[in-house]
């Protein structure tokens, strides 16, 4: 039976990044970097601990809004649970508590914020590294 090529230009069954991976873990054994950490790749989390720790003076910060997002993308109730605003009412029952759980405008976009205000923090460094002026 013959191999059929896929639509993206690859065998079944290979990766193209194989030959790339090999490259990388080429280049890091020159600048003596850590093979693992070359072999196991970019990790959201490290990189949003890295900014919360290295950009302490932004006003929202960076490390609460992604932990809440991503407990919302992976169905947390914690995530909702903490982020709603929650009124206790009193039921017919003694024992039983009525709970309304409610959202605001104010809640549901400050992670957003916050992304837009790391997102400013970013493009000011990357012009003051290229060195042409954000405009």
């Amino acid at each position: 039976m013959r191999a059929r090529r896929s639509g993206l230009g690859t065998w079944p069954g290979t990766c193209r990044s194989t030959t790339s991976s090999r490259r990388s873990i080429e280049v890091a054994a020159k600048r003596a970097l850590d093979r693992k950490a070359i072999r196991t790749g970019y990790n959201s989390s490290e990189a949003v601990k890295y900014a919360d720790v290295n950009e302490q003076d932004l006003p929202l910060h960076v490390l609460l809004p992604w932990q809440i997002c991503s407990g919302f993308a992976h169905g947390r109730p914690w995530a909702y649970l903490g982020v709603s605003i929650r009124e206790e009412t009193k039921t017919s029952e003694s024992d039983v508590l009525g709970v309304r759980l409610t959202s605001s405008r104010a809640r549901a976009l400050y992670p957003n914020l916050a992304a837009v205000q790391l997102l400013e923090r970013l493009l000011r460094l990357y012009a003051r590294r290229a060195g042409t002026p954000l405009t």
